[in-house]
């Protein structure tokens, strides 16, 4: 029977896709985001079109078309570009000043930073100073640099190293400001990489693009958004290219939060062939909850489901629930540490608590680095049963110190303290039954128990996914305890 081919199955995928919708099983509004991005990539028919789509949603203060614009200059190469910019080269002109550069324009990020010490070719030279266009070269011959001079410092202009292979076009930081330029360069026994974006001390800082030319036609995504230190640090987007079938090539797609390069908080991928995949990560691996949308790709199946459940160190771990995207028909699977077991006592109600929680996060008041910790904290809480313990705890941290009796900030804004404590912190156990998942009893921690009615009807509303009255939970836990969650001072 014949392999389906890279194309084929991306075609296949986007059809499949377009017929099934979203993932319903997925409530988290900012996970909901990052599925319709990445819906929206497998949308894109080309190669290009699908670079061009990341580079918009990773560094849209960038953009694709000056992307592009960039690298078709830069592949010019230094002469091309200096003879457009700035014309013939003038003849030298004698001896003149020029004031070493404070830092390399682009280095290593092993390498330290040093200046650049130059000697003067040929331009402008005024009171015996570099002024205006000129050119000029390190003393062993390898770094070349011209451009616009001020008063013998090199400000903007056209920089290249021959050992290393690198094309700078853009300003010279003078005492390590953030610049924004392009450049192309290829370290020895590596492909030849782009970053048109913002540099500081010589590396990635700031919002940035870098591109490769793809081994399937096209430029390559390598990464796109915030960058510290060359990795990516805050939103951003990268393509990843994957072995696929037999001998074949596959292109696929990362989308979301990163710390030190590597996925952390809310993001999501897609191999652009029969997975789509969001949820929540630490350190590049899946940590809480997710959602995936499958889609067999053997051939003559039909089968395509949805799923969403819990994830520790990158493994299924805890309760599954499966939804074929055709029948319709629900399943439910329970998992630990990757593989599946048979657990007739899992609580289910779990899984709704984690998906109505998350969409609390996702609609609560509160930067976003708060609603990670917390989101954390809350999964910890739900599947281990510790009654909110991690929850309070880390509510407690964010406020400063809040059950101190202080008022609290988050993210710098202070937490309402229109409710004061009420007693020590105790529990109660709070049975129920939802119509879909049956009976649960979870624990409730509460300080003023004339408020615990408000607690319980919030509890039952997140476990069993009530959506109708998330509006009225909220409002009412706002109401009595200063917070959209009911977490007690």
């Amino acid at each position: 029977m014949q392999e389906i081919t890279p194309t084929a199955a991306s075609t296949d995928f986007r059809s499949n896709l377009m017929s099934d919708g979203p993932n319903p099983l997925v409530k988290y509004p900012a996970l909901r985001q990052i599925e319709v991005q990445l819906r929206d990539y497998v949308m894109q028919p080309t190669p290009d079109m699908k670079t061009d789509y990341l580079i918009a949603v990773g560094a849209p203060e960038i953009g694709a078309a000056h992307v592009r614009q960039s690298v078709s200059e830069l592949n010019q190469g230094a002469d091309a570009l200096i003879a457009q910019r700035y014309g013939a080269p003038s003849a030298p002109n004698g001896s003149c000043g020029v004031e070493p550069t404070a830092e390399l324009p682009f280095r290593p990020v092993e390498q330290a930073i040093k200046p650049v010490d130059w000697m003067f070719l040929s331009g402008a030279c005024v009171d015996g100073k570099a002024n205006g266009i000129a050119s000029v070269r390190s003393a062993d011959g390898v770094q070349h640099f011209t451009g616009q001079f001020v008063d013998g410092r090199a400000v903007d202009g056209i920089y290249q190293d021959t050992a290393q292979n690198l094309l700078y076009v853009g300003p010279i930081s003078q005492s390590g400001e953030p610049v924004r330029a392009s450049l192309r360069h290829q370290w020895p026994g590596k492909s030849v990489v782009y970053y048109i974006g913002d540099l500081q001390g010589g590396l990635a800082n700031g919002k940035g693009v870098s591109v490769s030319p793809s081994s399937v036609g096209g430029l390559h995504l390598n990464t796109a958004g915030q960058f510290a230190a060359t990795k990516l640090n805050g939103f951003g987007t990268y393509q990843s290219l994957m072995n696929f079938g037999d001998g074949g090539r596959k292109v696929g797609a990362w989308i979301g939060s990163w710390a030190d390069g590597k996925a952390h908080g809310l993001a999501g991928n897609t191999n652009d062939a029969d997975s789509l995949f969001v949820g929540t990560y630490e350190h590049g691996q899946g940590n809480g909850v997710g959602g995936m949308y499958y889609a067999d790709l053997t051939p003559l199946s039909t089968y395509r489901a949805f799923r969403f459940g819990g994830y520790r160190g990158g493994k299924r771990d805890g309760g599954h629930l499966i939804q074929n995207a055709w029948s319709g028909m629900e399943a439910r699977e329970v998992w630990r540490n990757g593989l599946m077991i048979e657990d007739d006592t899992f609580d289910f109600g779990q899984i709704f608590a984690l998906a109505g929680g998350a969409a609390v996060l996702g609609m609560s008041n509160i930067p976003a680095a708060a609603k990670v910790q917390m989101g954390g904290a809350y999964t910890a809480d739900v599947m281990g049963n510790t009654g909110g313990s991690n929850t309070i705890n880390t509510a407690n941290a964010l406020a400063g110190g809040a059950a101190a009796g202080r008022p609290g900030m988050i993210g710098g804004r202070p937490v309402s303290s229109s409710v004061a404590p009420a007693g020590a912190m105790r529990t109660e156990s709070y049975s129920f039954t939802c119509a879909h998942s049956g009976s649960h009893t979870i624990q409730i921690p509460y300080r003023d128990a004339s408020k615990l009615p408000i607690k319980k009807a919030y509890t039952k509303t997140m476990a069993c996914n009530e959506t109708d009255n998330w509006s009225k939970a909220l409002a009412d836990c706002n109401r009595a305890f200063g917070n959209q969650s009911c977490q007690e001072q």
